[in-house]
């Protein structure tokens, strides 16, 4: 299962870099962001236990 981030919205973990354009998929035991940057894709893993915080970001109506 994945989850594309709709346009506009980008999020947050751990207060850590800001994701714009990324597919999110969560497994069991983590969570993996791809993301496609300069041509190369880019994978980042988050250990569930280790999420300490999520935010999301958007423009207001």
């Amino acid at each position: 299962m994945s989850r594309k981030l709709r346009q506009g919205v980008n999020i947050q973990i751990n207060e850590g870099k800001n994701y714009a354009k990324a597919v999110i998929f969560p497994g069991e035991q983590f969570v993996c962001i791809t993301e496609d940057e300069n041509s190369q894709k880019i994978n980042t893993y988050f250990d569930w236990t280790k999420i300490e915080s999520l935010r999301t970001y958007s423009k207001g109506e």
